[in-house]
């Protein structure tokens, strides 16, 4: 999904995308320096605005990341920065690239997850945090995992991963994974998610984030 499918500004430009509760957008400039010159000139328009993105630099790349923590959402503060921050790429020469952000889930199915959480805050150090869903255990490291209420069941494996690919990008990422050698399980809960898995039979579902939420400025 992109930020001109949720009412971002035209600036925004077709370059941003919405995954994992955040805009996102990532650039690449001509040199390290021209890429560091980029954060130096954002981060001095946030302070100025009160409003800090996320970033990551990684050489000459750099990914933004945009939300309002303080509502939980993506807002009108979130857009205008966008606007800003495309502006300032391009005056600095830096090109648009694909988000890289994907994020990845560990899934535990278990009859009793009350007992079993408390050994994986253990061993991970995370945190335990209440969603609709139920308790899940987050990490600094960007480690979720969580617990599926289910019954044992012969031949399938306990444990499994939740990938949530960069927008638009899922299609590939399912084909490639066939390609590879792996198989499709079952689409039964498309779009939403697909059940994959690899040669040994071990599980994987592609999952497909649902549209963000823009809230109050």
């Amino acid at each position: 999904m992109t930020a001109d499918d949720g009412g971002a500004p035209a600036g925004a430009h077709r370059v941003l995308q919405i995954l994992d509760g955040a805009l996102r957008a990532r650039f690449r400039a001509p040199s390290f320096l021209a890429a560091m010159a980029l954060v130096q000139e954002v981060g001095e328009h946030a302070e100025r605005v009160d409003h800090h993105p996320d970033m990551d630099v990684r050489w000459r790349e750099v990914e933004f990341a945009l939300a309002s923590h303080d509502v939980g959402a993506i807002t009108d503060r979130d857009t205008a920065l966008a606007a800003v921050i495309a502006d300032l790429a391009q005056r600095h020469g830096a090109e648009p690239v694909p988000v890289r952000h994907a994020r990845v889930e560990l899934g535990i199915d278990t009859a009793d997850a009350g007992a079993l959480r408390p050994f994986w805050l253990a061993v991970t150090g995370g945190t335990e945090v209440d969603t609709e869903f139920g308790p899940r255990i987050e990490h600094p490291s960007g480690l979720r995992l969580w617990f599926q209420e289910s019954e044992p069941r012969p031949g399938r494996n306990r444990l499994h991963l939740d990938c949530y690919p960069a927008p638009g990008t899922l299609p590939a990422v399912l084909d490639a994974a066939v390609v590879a050698g792996g198989r499709l399980v079952t689409d039964e809960f498309a779009p939403h998610w697909w059940v994959l898995a690899d040669p040994d039979g071990n599980e994987v579902c592609l999952c497909q984030e649902e549209p963000g939420t823009t809230g109050p400025a």
